[in-house]
């Protein structure tokens, strides 16, 4: 059908009626059909359960893409099942809080640190040069979903690290951040996720790191900060140059769907995303 709208089917915890209800209106009057969770009156029994638990999956199939009202954070264990379930049917999905936590016994734990700010945001239409050849533009449906991880630079075997350049918080650590992606690209793809990576660095000193590292994606080249400027990303001053501050940022569907800005350990980090990707709620026991 031409011009048909948007249909979006909304998913999260039974303890967020009211959230759910106010997404749905906000949705309806910008004239998306919502397909929303079945609210009973009265205590639902197991098979009662299972019936709607199956008929909310129907609405999935039936939806162009997935918003999970998940205030705080919070995934339950029905609701990771509803998201695993989008995914593997390439439903998009988004998130009203992009900070998740898994919820155990009461605790909370935070998984990944998220810039609310740029989650929805549209990528912007711009290219870069990269290390393939030619330019890549991050806005164009073509390259699909990815990870982009920014990095201030990476260094190079014949050149000694500046003393003061591990005292920059969160500056130290680009080679092996890039290593650790190199080493889960393929489990990346099989979350639908292809990696760049992307600093002020020029394409030639990105090459050598490509050819050194035998990093299987693309190094892009970003010299005047023009993401950072179209998304407001922070930079830093050292010897003369712009640098990225450390950050990441999950396409899909050419929107930004997570985006951490603070890593404290960038080794660590690709891995922990990973985690993230693939267990919404980062622990393998959930609560309901």
């Amino acid at each position: 059908m031409l011009n048909r709208p948007e249909v979006v089917c909304i998913c999260g915890s039974a303890r967020f009626v009211a959230e759910m209800r106010k997404a749905n209106g906000e949705l309806t009057l910008s004239g998306i059909i919502v397909l929303a969770p079945g609210e009973m009156n009265g205590t639902v029994g197991d098979d009662q359960k299972a019936v709607l638990d199956a008929l909310h999956l129907r609405k999935i199939d039936l939806s162009d893409r997935v918003l999970v009202v998940n205030p705080g954070g919070y995934i339950g264990e029905s609701t990771s099942r509803e998201i695993d379930y989008a995914r593997a049917t390439g439903k998009p999905v988004s998130f009203t809080d992009s900070a998740w936590r898994w919820q155990d016994g009461g605790m909370n734990e935070q998984i990944i640190e998220a810039g609310a700010r740029l989650v929805g945001m549209p990528v912007p239409a711009l290219e870069f040069a990269a290390t393939t050849g030619g330019t890549v533009d991050l806005g164009r449906d073509e390259i699909g979903d990815f990870v982009l991880f920014i990095y201030p630079r990476t260094g190079r075997p014949d050149q000694l690290e500046p003393d003061d350049w591990a005292l920059i918080p969160g500056a130290k650590g680009c080679t092996a951040e890039s290593c650790e992606f190199r080493d889960l690209a393929a489990e990346f793809s099989r979350v639908g996720l292809s990696i760049y990576g992307l600093s002020t660095q020029d394409t030639v000193y990105q090459q050598e790191a490509v050819e050194r590292l035998h990093l299987p994606y693309p190094l892009l080249s970003d010299p005047n900060v023009q993401l950072g400027r179209a998304l407001g990303i922070e930079t830093f001053k050292y010897s003369g140059t712009e640098l990225y501050k450390r950050c990441t940022l999950v396409v899909r569907d050419r929107v930004i769907v997570m985006a951490q800005l603070e890593i404290a350990d960038a080794a660590s980090h690709p891995r922990e995303l990973l985690a993230a990707l693939s267990t919404p709620t980062g622990h393998p026991h959930r609560s309901a």
